[in-house]
């Protein structure tokens, strides 16, 4: 006797799992858009053609999607989804221009092994020289040692 499946074909369920994932709000949700920075933070994206990042990004949907929702679709799924609804790929968000790019140790290291520490953000040169300015007046009157605290008290 064959067995049928009535009203639980997972190739049903996986078509929902994968045409909720394809309207979820990843723009708007913050727990994942703080991986996200995370990922591009650590270097995820650095050197990557531009599908090569989509696909970076798309994993990452992918995995919070299944983390959030407890399904389990695949790349596959989602690529044949896309590919039959005309869905386009990901974006991979850019890096706000105003704040600077950390850098993984790896990359920190080979810009200061090659001497181009004039690339590592924040990094300001300090001169080897001390101030030349003369030095401020105090405008606070000295603290007292003990013995002149008691000998005050006393008066």
């Amino acid at each position: 006797m064959a067995d049928v499946e009535i009203d639980n074909n997972p190739a049903s369920e996986l078509a929902a799992a994968v045409a909720a994932y394809s309207t979820y709000p990843f723009g708007t949700d913050e727990e994942f858009q703080q991986g996200l920075n995370s990922l591009m933070a650590g270097g995820a994206l650095v050197g990557k053609t531009d599908e090569e990042k989509a696909d970076v990004v798309r994993l990452a949907q992918i995995f919070y999607f299944n983390r959030k929702t407890s399904n389990n679709i695949t790349v596959d799924a989602v690529r044949n989804y896309e590919q039959a609804h005309a869905v386009k790929p990901p974006v991979t968000p850019e890096s706000d221009s105003n704040e600077p790019r950390v850098l993984s140790f790896a990359e920190l290291q080979e810009l200061i092994q090659s001497g181009r520490v004039d690339e590592i953000p924040n990094n300001r040169i300090i001169p080897d020289t001390l101030n030349e300015a003369p030095p401020s007046e105090s405008k606070t009157p000295a603290k007292l040692k003990p013995w002149e605290k008691e000998a005050s008290t006393d008066v």
